[in-house]
């Protein structure tokens, strides 16, 4: 993800993801490290896509190869909400 996850993304954001989502046990992970704003209502999408998975039997995490966008899951007190993890490059990539 890049640019500003707000209130103008957050609805594509969740559609996307929840469009995407397999069934059964989905295990997904957001790379948020090019979000350089994150509102409330973007961490609520956040929150929705986790409760999506979770509902789904999965789980979702935040992770970021740059780390940008790290204060995206700490805001709000959702950090003990939203699993962050680093993450690192895909084979070949930066």
């Amino acid at each position: 993800m890049a640019g500003e996850l707000d209130f103008l993304a957050a609805p594509g954001l969740l559609a996307a993801v929840s469009a995407a989502l397999p069934v059964k046990s989905p295990r997904l992970v957001l790379d948020v490290g090019g979000v350089t704003l994150c509102d409330s209502l973007g961490l609520e999408a956040l929150l929705d896509v986790q409760r999506t998975a979770s509902s789904r039997g999965g789980s979702m995490e935040t992770g970021a190869r740059e780390r940008q966008a790290s204060s995206c899951s700490r805001s709000g007190g959702a950090g003990s909400r939203i699993h962050d993890r680093a993450m690192q490059p895909a084979h070949g990539c930066g």
